[in-house]
């Protein structure tokens, strides 16, 4: 079954005029800003742009496929999505403007966005989810006890501050972390601002505390809100939310469907499921009934724990964590040695609980996990 690459074949040729934005749009762009673009697009308002061409030939100058083919993260593949793109009539006159990609090691923040101008006089607005970088790891932990991320509140503000006079329409959306940012940030930015969007797209992205959730910008923001999850979604049913989810069937499984290249589209929509698979659900509960079990500061101190030991090993991304990956995991394991029998105890713990919380087949994998 086709992906968003085949879709850029298939309908590529098809402006917006004839056939409107629509949810595989809304994924192909949630995709795109994995793409770096520090240097290339203009970081002020949107006012300065640059064509999605001009980008993709800076971009290639400076990037060969050969060094991306080196990288481990599945985002890897948003650069050739934009070759593709650059070469189609529906994306070819999209205009980019008021990028931000912001790394903060002591509010431990990884936040990026884009502001995407198409030829249907619309404003798409794009936020990165979790690249590979290591804090970018962590912020995704520490939502588990923290209801406001200061990603989240930097994603707020970037909306108040761009579109604060535009006129035109507006959509937000993100894949993954940038999911769980798009709807935060419409659901308490300004309510001027709030006002102008007209769809905010979740694409496998987690949910939120409960007093987000029972906040009055998130209820407000809630019947805008469209969520995309594959059959074999963790991220998309960590945490709580009230969203009806649109199960979208994949080319891969288990964790691997988390890519967005994988999810299958026909046509100009998704190809839709019934309902997410029995490990996904199996998933689902076990984590669910281990963060209830689980009071919040232990899982602050598990996260800050654990995040320190990985810390240990000198590196600051998955890729160069898997550079010399031996002797990474040998500064792990001396940092791990190095804690004291009373940080020991509270990671066994929680480790075992995690273990308990889960059907046999979970209950398996997990372990696994902790054996390898």
């Amino acid at each position: 079954m086709g992906n968003i690459f085949d879709y850029l074949d298939w309908r590529g040729d098809i402006p917006f005029s004839v056939d409107p934005f629509n949810s595989v749009d809304n994924l192909i762009l949630s995709e795109l800003i994995y793409t770096d673009f520090d240097g290339i697009v203009p970081e002020k308002g949107l006012r300065d742009k640059i064509s999605i061409g001009d980008a993709c030939k800076a971009y290639f100058a400076r990037t060969s496929k050969e060094e991306l083919a080196k990288r481990i993260s599945t985002t890897k593949v948003a650069p050739l999505l934009m070759e593709k793109m650059a070469t189609c009539a529906r994306y070819k006159n999209m205009k980019i403007a008021a990028y931000r990609n912001e790394i903060d090691n002591e509010s431990m923040s990884q936040f990026a966005a884009a502001a995407f101008y198409l030829d249907d006089d619309s404003w798409f607005i794009a936020f990165r989810g979790t690249d590979n970088t290591l804090v970018g790891w962590q912020e995704d932990f520490n939502m588990s006890f923290l209801a406001h991320t200061a990603g989240q509140i930097k994603a707020k503000k970037y909306l108040n501050q761009i579109l604060a006079s535009t006129t035109k329409k507006i959509r937000v959306g993100g894949h993954s972390k940038g999911g769980n940012f798009a709807i935060y940030a419409s659901a308490f930015c300004q309510p001027n601002i709030q006002v102008k969007i007209k769809k905010v797209y979740s694409n496998d992205g987690p949910g939120f505390k409960k007093n987000v959730m029972n906040s009055q910008g998130y209820r407000c923001i809630l019947r805008r809100v469209e969520s995309n999850i594959p059959t074999d979604s963790v991220v998309g049913l960590l945490l709580m939310n009230k969203l009806k989810h649109n199960v979208v069937k994949c080319n891969a499984t288990g964790l691997n469907a988390h890519d967005p290249a994988t999810w299958q589209v026909l046509g100009n929509k998704f190809v839709l499921a019934d309902t997410t698979s029995k490990d996904s659900k199996a998933i689902d509960k076990t984590i669910t009934d281990w963060l209830t079990d689980l009071p919040e500061e232990k899982r602050k101190t598990f996260v800050d724990l654990v995040f320190n030991i990985i810390y240990a090993s000198g590196a600051k991304t998955t890729d160069e964590f898997s550079k010399d990956s031996l002797k990474k995991l040998s500064e792990i394991f001396k940092a791990m040695g190095k804690l004291s029998k009373e940080d020991q105890k509270i990671i066994n713990e929680v480790v075992s609980k995690l273990i308990g919380s889960g059907t046999s087949t979970i209950k398996e994998k997990i372990s696994s996990i902790f054996r390898t």
